[in-house]
């Protein structure tokens, strides 16, 4: 392949309707990234944990 295929949609204005679950989750990793305290961060991926298997 030529190197142009990579960068071929680039700058066309083609930009992905991002859905409002993925806005969700990129919000929740820059938040759970600025957490400074590990013992909270892990307290909160615990908790993430719990709520996913239905406890």
């Amino acid at each position: 392949m030529e190197v142009g295929y990579f960068y071929e949609e680039l700058g066309q204005g083609t930009s992905k309707e991002v859905h409002p679950r993925q806005r969700m989750c990129l919000e929740l990793a820059r938040n759970f990234a600025l957490i400074n305290n590990e013992r909270h961060q892990e307290a909160l991926c615990n908790l993430a944990r719990a709520l996913a298997s239905g406890a």
